[in-house]
């Protein structure tokens, strides 16, 4: 049966029943559908439209005023604010909603918090932006209202925080910034934008729980906290191990894995000569240290005169993306002997080509590089000689020591998904110790540890200060320089 133009009545026209049949009966028959599917030759309007009141709270059974005869719903809200369900379903029955406040509606889906027959059955809880709309239809079969069309950007995600999806009229449409991803908050409460990343199981798994740094501490491990908060002026030393954190690691203080200063050299002792400064060097974690230092000459004897004794030799880094070692002094010869030879200091070689690199994340974790089926742990900055004694002088005086050279600026690896540094990072290279005084024979400077390296993994960052400084050489005696700077590697993992 097809549509046919209704009849104009003409006045006292006598109407009988084929008229009726075809220009009433039969068109009513085709608007109802009942002969096969409806057409429409222009565009339908809705009216009914309601503008309820804001919504300031979330909505069980939502049943505005207006609302058995609307067919527009034109909803506003002062916060996020969530409808758990909508009254006045009947079967067929369509609604718009708008969006046309500022903040986010919420649909949530199979909301207990609505009886049973207002609820919605949709993909996830659905999140109307704002200036956005969709259209609910309600299945009197399953007695749910379901979605029929969202006309805008609809968001999409599931309760448990795993899925979240950004859909348009016109296909998938970027709705943060770059590099950020879409995902539910802490509390899975309320979607947010966030930095993505290469995954965060290289934050480590939080076992260590959130923790809050108030006095000096040394590590003894690598350690893996939820949260870390290290606290203005306190020192957390890494002893050359590794930082994860999953969450945020907040530094006010100074996390700190310097080599270690070499000791002074001993001023001269009547007949006997001063002692070389010595060094406590700091041994390896789950990376590498900085090269040794080494420890200085000691002084030269006054009767009978003796020379000084020369400084012992700084040990080398290699593979290292630390730095070389200054030069120590040395010692200054007396009036009847000569002064002691100044230790050499230890170099810094950086992995070949055939070794790979580590500026990527995976090596720069493991610290390690490898060639063919030889792997090598990376190490920190060199070590530098020690100073050499100075000489004796007969029936005057003895000769100082040599002060003992600086060790290299350790491996420091901090992997936080947030690192908020408003302190100072430092992997620096350790000071040469001072040469003793001598009459005259002074002992030499130690030379100051090369800077070590530092690396930053994160997917935020502010960063702070940031230290790979070469160690400054020793003073008071003779010689020595500072160490070279060291690097630092910063890798954002998104």
């Amino acid at each position: 049966m097809v549509w046919t133009l209704p009849r104009t009545w003409t006045v006292a026209e006598i109407v009988v029943a084929a008229n009726m049949n075809t220009h009433v009966r039969d068109n009513l028959r085709f608007l109802k559908g009942l002969d096969g599917r409806t057409d429409f030759e222009s565009a339908i309007g809705f009216t009914g439209d309601i503008s309820p009141a804001q919504i300031v709270a979330n909505q069980n059974d939502f049943n505005p005023t207006g609302l058995a005869d609307a067919v527009i719903v034109r909803l506003s809200t002062d916060a996020s604010r969530n409808i758990t369900g909508i009254q006045g379903g009947a079967d067929g029955r369509m609604i718009n909603i708008l969006n046309v406040g500022s903040f986010n509606i919420v649909l949530t889906d199979e909301d207990v918090l609505s009886l049973a027959a207002n609820r919605f059955a949709i993909p996830g809880n659905l999140t109307i932006l704002a200036e956005q709309g969709i259209l609910l239809v309600y299945d009197s079969t399953s007695s749910r209202w379901r979605l029929a069309s969202s006309g805008g950007q609809v968001v999409l995600s599931d309760t448990s925080g795993t899925l979240a999806v950004a859909r348009g009229g016109t296909g998938l449409t970027a709705l943060g910034n770059a590099l950020q991803v879409l995902r539910t908050n802490a509390g899975a409460t309320a979607l947010e934008y966030a930095a993505g990343g290469g995954g965060v199981a290289i934050y480590g798994d939080g076992s260590d729980g959130a923790v809050t740094i108030s006095v000096n501490t040394t590590l003894a491990r690598d350690q893996f906290y939820s949260s870390l908060t290290n606290n203005t002026g306190i020192i957390l030393t890494l002893g050359n191990f590794r930082v994860f954190v999953t969450g945020t690691l907040t530094n006010n203080g100074t996390i700190s894995n310097n080599g270690a200063a070499g000791g002074n050299g001993a001023a001269s002792q009547d007949n006997t000569g001063g002692s070389g400064g010595t060094i406590t060097n700091i041994a390896a974690g789950s990376v590498g240290a900085g090269a040794n230092g080494a420890n200085g000459g000691a002084g030269g004897n006054a009767s009978p005169a003796t020379a000084g004794s020369a400084g012992s030799n700084g040990a080398s880094s290699n593979p290292t993306l630390g730095a070389a070692a200054g030069t120590p002094g040395a010692g200054l010869a007396g009036n009847s002997a000569g002064g002691g030879a100044a230790g050499t200091s230890g170099t810094a070689t950086a992995p070949t080509a055939a070794q790979g690199g580590v500026r990527e994340l995976w090596n720069v974790l493991r610290q390690v590089v490898v060639s063919g089926t030889t792997f090598s742990q990376m190490v920190g900055g060199s070590g530098s000689g020690g100073g050499g004694g100075g000489g004796g002088s007969t029936g005057v005086s003895s000769g100082g020591g040599g002060g003992a050279g600086g060790q290299g600026g350790g491996v420091t690896l901090i992997c936080a998904q947030t690192l908020t540094n408003s302190g100072t990072i430092r992997s620096n290279g350790g000071i040469g110790g001072n040469g003793g005084e001598g009459g005259p024979g002074d002992g030499g400077n130690g030379g100051g540890g090369g800077g070590g390296a530092l690396y930053r993994i994160y997917n935020t960052v502010t960063a702070g200060t940031v230290q790979v400084d070469g160690g400054a050489a020793g003073t008071g005696g003779n010689g020595g320089t500072a160490g070279t700077a060291g690097t630092s590697v910063s890798i954002a993992n998104a």
